[in-house]
């Protein structure tokens, strides 16, 4: 029959593990609330700057330079090249 060998960590290892482990932990819960956080305040500051600024309207500037783009691109086309076969 053979023996099962095993192999336990000494106590400060262990806990040196435990430590990182919870280390990782409260570094990845920090995140997420200095993440949060500066959503909250650049929500904050947006909402400030929209009502008390004269902001232009963004969607309205995009959908007049989508116009401007599309004149531009039919007026100065290339011709098509058309086959002398035809």
């Amino acid at each position: 029959m053979s023996q099962l060998k095993v192999s336990f960590l000494p106590h400060q290892e262990f806990l040196t593990i435990n430590i990182r482990l919870l280390q990782r932990r409260v570094e990845e819960e920090m995140g997420i609330i200095k993440s949060g956080f500066s959503f909250i305040v650049g929500t904050a500051c947006g909402v400030y700057i929209a009502q008390n600024y004269n902001v232009p309207n963004v969607r309205k500037l995009f959908n007049t330079s989508l116009v401007v783009a599309k004149h531009i691109e039919e007026n100065y086309r290339k011709p098509k090249k058309r086959d002398d076969d035809e």
